[in-house]
């Protein structure tokens, strides 16, 4: 056996899973993944055996939804996570990539630059009445779905584009607020800030 500067040890037989995964980087790795790389690295065991293996090694760090794991590379210096705050959806759409959820209100904010902040909970929307997993207990939920197209990609996670932020924030004043007109006076301001910090086109 061989051992890394984080003194996190490679059996031989998972040399060639491990330098995969170093060369890929992946943030999160599944079981599908790791049953891939079982059977391109020609050993006879299951992507779950493998990824028992790996996290006891250090090599995988568990994750709460089920068949992920976040992967921890070399340069981590040890068992250490990312700290990712978006880990948990990132894990989501690994496992199902038609995940529904859409990062929205003060987490989309902070991914298009437009707050510097980071919200206490993440915020991420799903169609009205999806039930998302317990996995995602420590999120606030909101059942909203925007028309046209209101999703970007940013750092790899579907979030609202500019436009939906606003619309998604003009909706859920108006549908908690007893008084429309406070409502909407609200919005202008929102509106006037959002305009000056999207980004200007070509």
């Amino acid at each position: 056996m061989t051992a890394t500067a984080e003194s996190r040890s490679v059996p031989s037989r998972l040399a060639g899973v491990v330098e995969a995964l170093e060369l890929e980087q992946p943030r999160v790795v599944t079981v599908a993944d790791l049953a891939d790389l079982s059977r391109s690295s020609g050993l006879s065991i299951s992507g779950a055996a493998l990824g028992y293996e790996l996290r006891r090694l250090g090599w995988l760090l568990p994750l709460r939804t089920r068949g992920v794991w976040e992967f921890a590379p070399a340069a981590r210096a040890g068992r250490y996570s990312a700290g990712d705050r978006h880990i948990e959806v990132r894990a989501a759409l690994a496992v199902d990539p038609g995940f529904p959820g859409v990062l929205a209100m003060e987490s989309a904010a902070v991914l298009l630059g437009l707050a510097g902040h980071v919200p206490e909970r993440e915020v991420l929307a799903v169609p009205p009445g999806f039930r998302v997993s317990k996995a995602l207990r420590d999120w606030r939920v909101i059942g909203l779905s925007l028309p046209g197209d209101p999703v970007m990609d940013a750092e790899g996670l579907p979030v609202w584009r500019v436009e939906a932020l606003l619309a998604g924030v003009a909706v859920s004043v108006l549908r908690f607020s007893t008084n429309p007109k406070a409502a909407l006076s609200i919005l202008t301001p929102i509106s006037s800030a959002v305009s000056l910090l999207a980004p200007k086109k070509a």
